[in-house]
């Protein structure tokens, strides 16, 4: 074994990407379960169903929704180049972590005001 880590462990099964090295911490990211744009899409969808209930604006799809994407599509743009740089992969991540947790915020708050 050349102590390189699978796809499907990365991809399917990993439990926490901070250990990876860049490559392997941007395929966590991107496609694992528990990574950052799997935890943005099921935010994007918590927001949709939001907007389709009545209990906020549809321009919150921009802000919180799934018409944010600037940050997935950075981190997909990484995906397609050779040898990604640790930081961009990081902040991206980061930043999309953040986003998530100020769109809990905002569900929250809506569905105590109802």
């Amino acid at each position: 074994m050349s102590g390189r880590l699978s796809f499907d462990y990365i991809t399917k099964e990993a439990a926490d990407g901070a250990a990876f090295k860049v490559r392997d911490r941007l395929l966590f990211e991107y496609f694992n379960p528990r990574g950052a744009v799997s935890a943005k899409r099921s935010m994007d969808d918590r927001v949709e169903d939001l907007v389709d209930r009545g209990l906020a604006a549809t321009g919150a799809l921009f802000v919180h929704g799934s018409l944010n994407r600037y940050h997935v599509e950075k981190l997909s743009k990484l995906l397609r180049q050779k040898r990604p740089r640790r930081w961009p992969v990081e902040y991206h991540a980061r930043a999309i972590r953040r986003e998530i947790v100020e769109a809990a915020a905002f569900i929250a708050e809506k569905e105590s005001a109802q």
